[in-house]
């Protein structure tokens, strides 16, 4: 009880939040960054999911690893709930991962964390569809369709200059959004009797080594990791340890809507990374309308969240 409190204090939420959009957010750039100095070039599919494989993988191993150390066990799951971490690994990291890899590498860092950024919106209408208390209302459904409008400007008109919208590009980034928005339901229903910290370490570790076999038999490769620069890698295990862990923990003690509703955060942080890492300028009208669209969408969402929660607290 005392560990529930603690995650559904909304200060907790907000600070654990923010962190949580901040570190994906950084992502699109890292990611981008891997690709150049690994020698990673767009049409390369089969090393763009090995690069993914290999991170997720690392990263399910740490989150073992220390998760056991923290909890002060062995990291144990029933014969029977195996099927469950498999069916989220589908989702959250094969069937998302594969698909955001193969976009961001057609797609600028700035298209890629608006369209992701939608992935807030996926959540509040998947989760109303399972859960009662997150059900659609009007102003919920006008904020989606807003923050939706954004997405279609980007569509429309590339959001920069350099690309425009294509269908392995920010196409696939938005198949990888649907994907992760299912997910948050999943994590939700099967964190209630799976301990969050191993669902989390084991979906990693079966959907990184899946994908990096999958794309190793396809021919793919990664050269230039050498002592320098295998930081890179080593900061993108570390930032899903901490980013999926975290949100998983939240999920579970918290409704799907309130939680998903955060990644507002996540294009505002890879639009200002994007720029500031890869010198890409996304200082201009059609990337801000839709950046500011996406925003005011997601807002009206929380906003609607908020006056409920404060509702139900008086009532208490």
């Amino acid at each position: 009880m005392k560990t529930k409190k603690i995650f559904t204090n909304k200060k907790v939420v907000v600070v654990l939040a923010i962190m949580t959009c901040f570190f994906w957010g950084s992502a699109f750039p890292t990611i981008k960054t891997g690709y150049e100095v690994y020698g990673i070039s767009q049409g390369d599919i089969a090393s763009q999911i090995l690069f993914a494989g290999i991170r997720f993988t690392l990263a399910g191993i740490l989150i073992i690893i220390v998760g056991s150390l923290f909890l002060r066990r062995l990291p144990r799951i029933e014969i029977k709930k195996l099927p469950k971490v498999i069916h989220l690994s589908l989702f959250q990291t094969i069937g998302q991962y594969v698909f955001f890899y193969m976009g961001l590498a057609k797609a600028t860092g700035t298209n890629g964390a608006i369209i992701d950024g939608s992935c807030a919106l996926v959540t509040v209408v998947i989760a109303g569809l399972f859960y009662k208390e997150d059900k659609m209302t009007i102003t919920k459904s006008i904020g989606c369709i807003m923050g939706f409008l954004g997405i279609a400007i980007v569509a429309v008109s590339g959001g920069t200059s350099d690309i425009g919208f294509t269908i392995t590009g920010e196409g696939f980034i938005l198949i990888a959004t649907l994907a992760n928005g299912y997910s948050a339901i999943l994590i939700k229903r099967y964190s209630q009797e799976i301990n969050p910290v191993y669902l989390c370490g084991y979906q990693f570790i079966f959907g990184g080594m899946t994908m990096a076999l999958g794309a190793f038999i396809s021919g793919g490769c990664i050269t230039g990791i050498d002592s320098g620069n295998i930081i890179i890698l080593i900061y993108l295990a570390m930032l899903s340890m901490i980013a999926y862990t975290t949100w998983t923990v939240l999920l579970k003690y918290n409704s799907a809507a309130k939680v998903g509703v955060y990644g507002f955060l996540i294009p505002v942080f890879g639009v200002i990374l994007s720029a500031i890492v890869l010198k890409e300028n996304p200082a201009n009208i059609s990337t801000i309308s839709a950046l500011a669209l996406v925003c005011i969408g997601i807002y009206m969402v929380n906003r609607k969240t908020r006056l409920k929660s404060r509702s139900t607290n008086k009532d208490c």
